[in-house]
This record gives C-alpha cells, sequence and structure tokens, in this order.
C-alpha cells in the first residue's frame, strides 16, 4: 500500500526528538483495546501505515509542511504522544467535536489537528482526513478522501490546509438533535439539582421546627418539579424520535 512512500525520507528516526516520538513495535493485539477506548474502528489503510512507522515525526525534509508529527498507538491510553492520549485531551480537554480520531500534529502548536472523520466513510470504510480547527470554533476543512491519499500529499509536499467541508444534511440534522438533548438534559439537570437542594432544606427546617420555611421550601420544591417533568419528557420524545430516525438509515 505504500511501496512508493520513502518512510526514512518522510521521518526523522534519527535523532534523539525523532527517535521519541516513534513508539516502536506495532502489536495488533492493541488494535482492539484502542479501538475500544476511541470508539472507532480504524481504518485499514492507517493500521498498515501503523505497521512500517508507529508514529513519528516529519524529517527536515518537510519543514514547510503544515503537519509536524503523527501519533501512533501505545500500550494504553496514557502513552503519550499516541492517538489514544490526544484522542482524551482533544475530547474532554478542548471539547471538539466527537467526529473521530486526531492523529495528526501541526505546526500551530495544538491549535488545530488532522483527523480520522467518520461523519464521511466511504465503501471500504476508509474515512475522510480533516483539519479541525479548535481555535476557530472548531471549524473543519477537509483535506483528503483517506488516510492513504493524505499520506500520498504529504510525501509529495502538496497543500494540507483543505477546503471547507460541508456536512450532509443527515449529519447536520443529527448534530442538532445531539445539541438539542444536551441542552434539554442540562435543564433536567438544574432543576433535580435544585429539588435536592430544597429537599435537604426542608428536612432541615423541619428538625429545627422553622415550620414557615418547611412551607416555602415544599412550595419551591413543588415548583422545580413541574418543569423538571416537562424537561424530562421533552427529553425523551426527542430521544425516541432519534432513535427512529436511526433505524431507518
Amino acid at each position: 500500500m505504500y511501496d512508493n512512500i520513502d518512510f526514512n525520507r518522510l521521518f526523522d528516526n534519527q535523532s534523539e526528538l525523532g527517535r521519541s516520538r516513534n513508539l516502536g513495535t506495532f502489536y495488533e493485539s492493541r488494535i482492539e483495546e484502542a479501538e475500544a477506548f476511541l470508539g472507532f474502528q480504524l481504518p485499514p489503510s492507517l493500521i498498515a501505515f501503523l505497521k512500517i512507522q508507529n508514529g513519528g515525526l516529519l524529517s527536515d525534509t518537510y519543514t514547510e509542511c503544515w503537519l509536524t508529527a503523527i501519533y501512533g498507538i501505545g500500550e494504553n491510553k496514557d502513552t503519550p504522544g499516541s492517538i489514544q492520549s490526544v484522542f482524551d485531551e482533544w475530547k474532554n480537554e478542548l471539547q471538539c467535536p466527537v467526529i473521530g480520531v486526531p492523529f495528526g500534529e501541526t505546526q500551530s502548536a495544538g491549535h488545530d489537528m488532522y483527523y480520522l472523520d467518520y461523519s464521511a466513510v466511504d465503501e471500504s470504510g476508509e474515512p475522510r482526513i480533516v483539519l479541525v480547527d479548535n481555535e476557530c470554533g472548531n471549524t473543519v476543512r477537509l483535506v483528503a478522501n483517506n488516510f492513504r491519499e493524505f499520506i500520498g500529499k504529504v510525501y509529495r509536499k502538496e497543500n494540507l490546509e483543505g477546503t471547507p467541508a460541508v456536512p450532509d444534511e443527515a449529519t447536520a440534522e443529527k448534530e442538532k438533535i445531539a445539541k438539542q438533548l444536551d441542552d434539554i438534559n442540562g435543564n433536567v439537570s438544574l432543576c433535580r439539582g435544585g429539588i435536592f437542594l430544597t429537599v435537604v432544606g426542608l428536612l432541615l427546617c423541619l428538625l429545627f421546627k422553622k415550620y414557615i420555611l418547611v412551607a416555602v421550601c415544599a412550595v419551591i420544591a413543588v415548583l422545580l418539579f413541574v418543569p423538571e417533568r416537562r424537561f424530562s419528557r421533552e427529553y425523551d420524545r426527542i430521544k425516541e424520535l432519534r432513535e427512529r430516525s436511526d433505524g431507518c438509515i
């Protein structure tokens, strides 16, 4: 698959920094564990690549390339410089869209990242490659149709900035519904938190025989219970519609 790629030319495996970015021998036994953690099935083109070069720093020949390094598969999610550790950071700390797996470091020093984008997958199970800009509202730019094509572009020193990626209508609708569910779930949590605090206050007032405050707490609890039930029903309704829609795809 990569017979036309000179990996010794593409990557720096000689310097101390270069060697540190190469995670060594790629063991296929790690694939299942990595995929379970990531929640995505790694494409064949990436696995074939990692068998040759399990992560690495681009050589000085590619100093003008926006891509600076590709992450490999580590022993676990805590392996520094691994796809797993970067995925965890970009998902939970930087709150990037969960469209796929970040794999490519850039010259921006962490402000944008190349992703395997599973919102568009071809017939052979290969996700497209996009550039996600965390500094600009997680904008997405299409770079290549798959990982193999992406490596070819890198090797030939082609433009890797990409073009604006427009999600299809189905993807856009799913994202809209997901946001609705998140917003409603937030309201439900607020109401339930208020009810819990009010009930605690009510019990304390009973303990100290502050019966007027008991009545006040009871009224507040009832007032919070009404919107909590309304938000909960709305959440269940939208979730059911989403599940029906997914079942029809």
